[in-house]
């Protein structure tokens, strides 16, 4: 179930780069949001980059969303990286512990570098 409203995937340089085109991600999109991901990363070898830039909210299942994926990715030889968090945003996943789990980079270009 592609929902391209809520997420623009492209390969840039071999890494699957999610666009996160939605404001929030809740309960609701998650699953559709996971299932797009997913699908692309087996193709392109689980390297992801997460461009959260237009992010403003996290739902708890949107970050469950996160670390399921990047459980899958992991045993796939493969990790997540998150770029474009906003302050409120990386401070959740400090408070959550979270920060260390991803790769976290300020910019797509840095995100994309530090995953190859």
């Amino acid at each position: 179930m592609s929902d391209d409203t809520l997420v623009r995937i492209e390969a840039v340089d071999g890494t699957l780069v999610a666009e996160m085109l939605t404001r929030e991600l809740t309960d609701l999109e998650s699953g559709a949001v996971f299932e797009d991901i997913v699908r692309a990363a087996h193709d392109l070898g689980w390297r992801v980059v997460i461009d959260c830039t237009r992010f403003e909210t996290l739902s708890s299942s949107g970050i469950g969303m996160f670390v399921k994926l990047q459980r899958l990715c992991a045993k796939n030889t493969g990790s997540v990286a998150m770029c474009g968090l906003s302050n409120d945003l990386l401070s959740l996943l400090r408070l959550t512990r979270m920060d260390g789990l991803f790769t976290i980079a300020q910019t797509r270009e840095e995100a994309i570098r530090l995953l190859k």
